[in-house]
């Protein structure tokens, strides 16, 4: 390849790279503005939520993928969750905390609130740091292990504790009315086919 033809691929190259950087800062100045925007919308929607009794273990039992990082033992514990919330940090941060409330399971877990801080480094990888929480030990190896998970020490921690963090800030949380209503219309049609069974004898 001539030099004038190097020359003008290498210039092509820098301003693609330029498009690109300033592609990322406009995403980001996008998302912070769209976080803004909807703070007051969740937490106009969180306050309606405590009417409704069950409706963070609904939205958990729902969600499909969820269930990958639940053993059979932890729905108990999952049922009791009362709150979730997900706050970001603004101010062109990828940082968000999620915030989960647990209900009391009777001898087994008592009511708490835990906060989990997560960071985004510029590479996309999330840390965190652990937190404390009262669960029963024989679950030190099921979800409750997550609260601990801090991603600086990959294979004996909790596993994809990164996609879990995800999964909360990404769908679960603003997506949760969604999940409800989908779990409430199977309800309605389960009750519609028994209803049709019971008809047909």
């Amino acid at each position: 390849m001539k030099r004038v033809e190097l020359e003008k691929t290498a210039r092509a190259l820098e301003a693609l790279a330029e498009c690109e950087r300033e592609r990322e800062r406009e995403e980001r100045a996008l998302e912070v503005e769209r976080q803004r925007r909807l703070g007051p919308v969740y937490a106009r929607r969180s306050k309606a939520i405590e009417g409704i009794a069950g409706f963070w273990g609904i939205v958990l039992t729902q969600h499909g993928e969820f269930a990958n990082y639940v053993r059979a033992a932890d729905w108990r514990y999952v049922e009791a969750i009362r709150r979730v919330e997900v706050e970001w940090a603004g101010a062109g941060a990828w940082d968000f905390a999620i915030t989960v409330e647990f209900g009391e399971v009777e001898g087994r877990l008592r009511a708490q609130s835990v906060r989990k801080q997560f960071t985004v480094g510029e590479d996309g990888e999330v840390r965190s740091a652990a937190v404390e929480m009262e669960w029963p030990k024989r679950y030190d190896g099921t979800f409750f292990a997550w609260f601990r998970w801090t991603g600086e020490r990959p294979g004996e921690e909790f596993a994809n504790g990164d996609e879990l963090a995800r999964l909360f800030s990404e769908e679960l949380f603003p997506y949760c009315v969604r999940y409800y209503a989908e779990a409430q219309r199977d309800v309605e049609e389960e009750e519609e086919e028994e209803e049709e069974e019971e008809d047909m004898y």
